[in-house]
């Protein structure tokens, strides 16, 4: 976590007040709230939802330069994005024990007659709202370091981003072309396995092992010829649309609109969610099956058109008839 420097010239109350000042910039503390008392949760945060999609290389380098007063602007201009992200996850962390005093005597409810405890619904409400908001702020930090790669050579070069690059599709907004996930970054992370999963069942058999390793590597190095751009056209849609179909049985999903977005809830909620859903969820799964294997089918009619501009495709045992069909023989 970025918040607290030890500042020698500082005393230890006036480096937590600034650390206190940087957390109001984004969350919603009160006067009496001590650093040391959201620093544990700042601390939990961190690790297990910032330092996954920054990467150990580049948390180490922040790490460096954090208690530099020269501190290069990469970093300075990085360290807002972990900052906000850091401090809702924090929050959300720290609700339900802001509510609570544990004693020898027990666990109580902080309450007079002056301030009484808010509704069980008001403290889920503020925890789905700073959870939107901390999820946000990831997105908005990937979509930083993907725009400025080049300052960043710790994170593009780490497996946080080249797990991205082994893909036919490497980012959200490409994702987004083909199939709507509301540009969210941290979706299209976690699609990430139910994508391979796609590639290496349906695109790999479309392919077969020649053709589809020859692809890959030139995707990998992006060194991609001409002949191989006209195969990414029916590949990349193809893969948006049957990775979507088929996240529905990794992930618990809600609707926005038409689109399918990651949800917030979990649990026994999700699961009452998901199960009215049900139906909803299956037709969409079906029509994104559906044009995803459209495109498919488009990809073998072109590479049975265009066979000889093709010498990795394996000898088809399909052909095509006067109306445009693939038919075995």
């Amino acid at each position: 976590m970025f918040f607290k420097k030890n500042t020698p010239q500082k005393s230890e109350q006036e480096r937590e007040q600034d650390a206190l000042d940087i957390l109001k910039k984004y969350i919603p503390l009160n006067e009496t709230t001590s650093f040391k008392t959201i620093s544990i949760f700042l601390n939990t945060a961190y690790r297990k939802y910032i330092l996954p999609y920054l990467s150990v290389p580049l948390a180490s380098k922040v790490e460096k330069h954090w208690e530099k007063s020269n501190m290069p602007n990469n970093i300075q201009n990085l360290l807002p994005y972990i900052q906000e992200a850091n401090a809702h996850f924090a929050f959300v962390l720290f609700i339900p024990s802001a509510q609570l005093k544990v004693s020898d005597a027990g666990i109580h409810r902080v309450e007079d007659s002056n301030q009484l405890t808010a509704y069980r619904y008001q403290i889920q409400d503020l925890i789905n709202s700073h959870t939107e908001q901390a999820w946000f702020a990831i997105d908005e930090l990937l979509k930083f370091l993907e725009e400025n790669q080049r300052d960043y050579p710790e994170w593009a070069t780490s497996e946080s981003s080249i797990v991205l690059k082994s893909s036919f599709i490497q980012t959200a907004t490409e994702f987004g072309k083909y199939a709507d996930i509301q540009n969210s970054r941290r979706l299209f992370y976690a699609l990430k396995p139910t994508m391979n999963r796609v590639e290496e069942t349906f695109v790999h058999a479309a392919l077969g092992e020649l053709l589809y390793n020859k692809l890959k590597e030139e995707v990998q190095k992006d060194r991609i010829v001409s002949r191989m751009e006209k195969l990414l056209e029916f590949i990349k849609p193809a893969v948006a649309l049957l990775t979507l179909a088929n996240s529905s049985t990794d992930l618990v999903i809600e609707w926005y609109g038409k689109s399918l977005v990651p949800t917030s809830y979990s649990g026994e909620k999700a699961s009452q969610k998901a199960e009215l859903q049900m139906q909803l969820i299956q037709n969409w799964k079906n029509e994104k099956e559906n044009a995803g294997m459209m495109y498919l089918n488009r990809l073998k009619k072109y590479l049975m058109q265009y066979a000889p501009l093709y010498p990795e495709y394996p000898i088809p045992t399909e052909k095509i008839n006067n109306n445009g069909a693939i038919f075995s023989f």
